[in-house]
């Protein structure tokens, strides 16, 4: 888990894409990525094909498949997604496994911690670190 104050520090695309480079790089293998359609962007979409792993990431629903630029796998993911409708690649992706992944898991750090833990005073703010 990485924790920075918010607004500073890295987005969470980039630190999800440090964080599976560096368990490639420790011999884990990525099956599958499941996320919600902030992490629809190119570097992800073509980090995740370059380690061999599948993207189950929504596509947002303003993407048109000929307008995307630059990479190859976000038109592909784009244009399935057009084609099936939402409730076909949820399906298909099992896309709802998300929810087990990543939901428990931000619910469980919330109900240990609070719903609005935050701190008002930057030298608290390191408590995490």
């Amino acid at each position: 888990m990485d924790v920075h104050i918010q607004g500073e520090g890295p987005s969470e695309q980039e630190v999800a894409q440090k964080h599976i480079k560096q368990a490639s790089k420790d011999g884990y293998k990525i099956g599958k990525f499941y996320e919600y359609s902030a992490y629809d962007t190119n570097t992800m979409l073509d980090t995740l094909h370059a380690l061999g792993s599948e993207p189950v990431i929504k596509i947002r629903k303003n993407a048109a498949p000929e307008n995307i630029m630059g990479s190859k796998r976000k038109r592909k993911e784009a244009r399935k997604y057009k084609k099936e409708g939402y409730r076909v690649w949820a399906d298909n992706k099992s896309y709802r496994m998300r929810w087990v992944g990543t939901e428990v898991t931000f619910s469980a750090v919330k109900s240990k911690f609070g719903e609005n833990k935050v701190s008002r005073k930057f030298a608290r703010r390191g408590i995490f670190r």
